[in-house]
């Protein structure tokens, strides 16, 4: 089978979407599948750039095209780019600002069809529009939120996918509401395991500076908590914090609360108030940006990772799940709608409820790291099959 993958953009460690893709697209290259990839709407070039990845000797064609050049051209090049391949289907990674300054993207369908030239089209669903599940919208956003739904119909009825994913069964419900079925198709994690040399220590004040790590209490234990990935503006601290702290109190071991990777710009200011209300209790470390390496490395030295999307849509952050493939247990604050327990999934979830300080006091338990992204994409191939017979 031939597979072509269309999204926004392909950066490496700069689009979320992108890195899934190229993963994905990779996975089904190593199961015999010829998958190529295009960007349709890459802010990160200047121009367009056509190259062969290689990962384990599997080579992945790409064509990047960036935001500056007009639609027209960008699809006329990737109308090329396709042509000598016989295309079995065409992926379309859907995330409205992916593909719109504003995520108005009521064009796309139209835009596409020379590219898809009568393929089956499958559409992942990543996200949907502004404010899923909050109930306290601006009137600026819920316009906004349906301006966009209205864009999703329209790409729905312009390119009429066959097949029809999302990552978790809240989006699945909503799809549902505007008439569109769509099977679940949950995430793999955004960090690829790393094994640590046996040489180096298990401990994270080694990524720490010399100067930080030096005022650590060396006769202290730690107990090693970490933020990767966007911190939102409508995460709240407590009771979490509270929970940590009374634990940290009860139990002699120091709190330290690392902070990796990309929290976002509101993110860094959270950060910051963060520390400034909470430094009594607690050690902050702001590690900023860091290789796919050391964050698994991180994930594997932490004691518990912190989840900052709701529990009902976990399913669809990277970051959550690539702690739970690390075997880090995780903690979720924001529980107010909760799933049905057969849709959880994963028992290293832990609410932050009243029963969370004794799990800490009674000990959390960790597992060996295993990856959900082989079996995710033979779902995937099998979605694509199961389609075509129906």
């Amino acid at each position: 089978m031939t597979i072509l993958f269309l999204t926004g953009g392909l950066e490496p460690g700069k689009d979320g979407v992108g890195d899934y893709t190229r993963r994905l697209a990779f996975e089904c290259a190593r199961n015999r599948h010829d998958c190529l990839l295009i960007a349709l709407n890459d802010g990160n070039i200047e121009i367009p750039t056509e190259t062969t990845e290689v990962e384990d000797h599997i080579q992945l064609r790409t064509l990047r095209l960036p935001q500056k050049l007009s639609w027209p051209a960008r699809i006329k090049l990737a109308s090329v780019f396709r042509a000598p391949y016989s295309i079995d289907w065409i992926s379309l990674q859907f995330v409205c600002y992916s593909f719109h300054p504003k995520g108005f993207g009521f064009n796309l369908g139209k835009l596409l069809q020379p590219v898809v030239n009568g393929c089956p089209v499958h559409l992942m669903f990543h996200e949907l529009w502004v404010g899923v599940g909050d109930e306290r919208l601006s009137l600026k956003q819920r316009l906004v939120a349906g301006i966009q739904r209205q864009g999703i119909r329209k790409l729905i009825r312009e390119i009429q996918p066959r097949c029809v994913t999302t990552s978790n069964s809240f989006y699945g419900t909503l799809l549902k509401n505007i008439n569109v079925t769509a099977m679940i198709l949950p995430l793999f994690g955004n960090i690829p395991f790393k094994n640590i040399p046996s040489e180096n220590t298990t401990n994270p004040k080694d990524f720490l500076s010399p100067e930080t790590a030096s005022q650590l209490d060396a006769s202290a234990g730690h107990f090693w908590v970490l933020f990767f990935g966007t911190l939102h503006p409508e995460w709240k601290p407590e009771p979490l914090f509270s929970h940590l702290i009374s634990y940290s109190e009860k139990s002699g071991r120091r709190l330290s609360l690392l902070g990796a990777g990309r929290l976002g710009k509101t993110g860094e200011l959270l950060w910051n108030d963060l520390q400034r209300t909470y430094a009594k209790g607690i050690d902050f470390f702001r590690l900023d940006e860091r290789s796919a390496e050391d964050i698994s490395a991180l994930m594997q030295m932490s004691d518990l990772g912190i989840a900052t999307s709701p529990w009902h849509l976990i399913g669809k952050s990277g970051s959550a799940v690539a702690m739970l493939e690390h075997g880090l247990p995780v903690v979720v604050t924001r529980i107010s709608i909760r799933p049905k327990k057969e849709e959880l999934g994963d028992e290293l979830l832990i609410p932050c409820d009243s029963n969370f300080e004794s799990r800490l006091l009674s000990g959390l338990v960790r597992r060996p790291f295993h990856s959900r992204l082989p079996s995710i994409a033979q779902d995937f191939i099998h979605y694509l099959a199961l389609s075509n017979k129906e």
